[in-house]
C-alpha cells in the first residue's frame, strides 16, 4: 500500500511540474564596431544609476543579458530588464570623451543632438534591435537580439 501511495504521489507530482508552453533562450548582445572603446551610462529621472554603469565596450561583441526558462513562456531581453527599471536615458561615452545621448520613449528632452525614442539608431526602441531565430528544435527556441553602436554613432557623437 505504501508503494501504491508513493507511486501515486510521483505521478501527481510529474503531472503539475508539466507545461504544455516552449522553453526559451534569449541572449542580449551589445555590439561595438566604431574605432573606439565605448562606455554606456544609464539614467533614471536625470540621475546617473551607478548600478547599471557596468557597461564598457572594447571594439567586439559583448554578452549583456541572457535569460532562459523551461517552459514558463517568452524570455526577457536586455530592454525588458531597462524598462523594469524605467531608465529612460543613455549616454554612451567613447574614449576620446564625445558623447552620444539617447532618449527613452517617455523622454521629451531638450538636447537638439540627442537621439529620440523615434529615431532610427534609438537604443531603446527595440525596433532597432537586430532579432535572429538561432534555432527553434522541439519545444525550445533560442533567440539572439544585438544593438550595434557604429563608426557612424561615434562620428555623430559630440
Amino acid at each position: 500500500m505504501k508503494n501504491q501511495i508513493y507511486s501515486f504521489l510521483i505521478c501527481i507530482t510529474s503531472c503539475f511540474s508539466c507545461t504544455d508552453r516552449d522553453s526559451f533562450k534569449t541572449v542580449s548582445i551589445l555590439e561595438n564596431q566604431s574605432l573606439s572603446d565605448a562606455t554606456l551610462k544609464f539614467f533614471k529621472s536625470g540621475i546617473e544609476t551607478e548600478v547599471r554603469r557596468l557597461l564598457s565596450l572594447k571594439r567586439s561583441s559583448n554578452e549583456i543579458y541572457t535569460d532562459q526558462n523551461d517552459g514558463k513562456g517568452p524570455g526577457e531581453d536586455f530592454l525588458d530588464i531597462i524598462a523594469g527599471l524605467k531608465f529612460d536615458s543613455l549616454i554612451i561615452e567613447f574614449d576620446e570623451g564625445t558623447k552620444l545621448i539617447h532618449y527613452g520613449e517617455q523622454v521629451a528632452g531638450d538636447n537638439p543632438d540627442a537621439i529620440t525614442f523615434s529615431q532610427a539608431r534609438n537604443f531603446f526602441n527595440e525596433e532597432n534591435w537586430i532579432l535572429e531565430n538561432l534555432s527553434k528544435r522541439k519545444r525550445r527556441v533560442e533567440y539572439e537580439f544585438t544593438y550595434t553602436i557604429t563608426q557612424a554613432d561615434f562620428l555623430q557623437a559630440k
